[in-house]
């Protein structure tokens, strides 16, 4: 999941922050709690299943490159 917020400084800027982790580590958590606090998550989250009905606060996008990127290297 990569978001971007305001930096906490007057500047304007924009930080990007970047939520790695291993699955089921609390990814998905932790990119709703930064979704909540005013950083702008994905535009394309994956969709809610059995298991996790609110959803998920992940990229689509960058699960696929990831998934590609450990089949590069043979992980998978």
């Amino acid at each position: 999941m990569t978001s971007s917020c305001r930096s906490t400084q007057n500047s304007g800027q924009k930080v990007a922050v970047l939520v790695l982790g291993m699955h089921r580590s609390g990814t998905s958590m932790l990119g709703g709690v930064l979704d909540r606090l005013g950083c702008q998550g994905a535009r394309t989250h994956l969709k809610a299943a059995p298991s996790n009905p609110k959803g998920y606060f992940e990229s689509p996008e960058i699960m696929k490159l990831n998934d590609a990127i450990l089949a590069t290297l043979g992980s998978r």
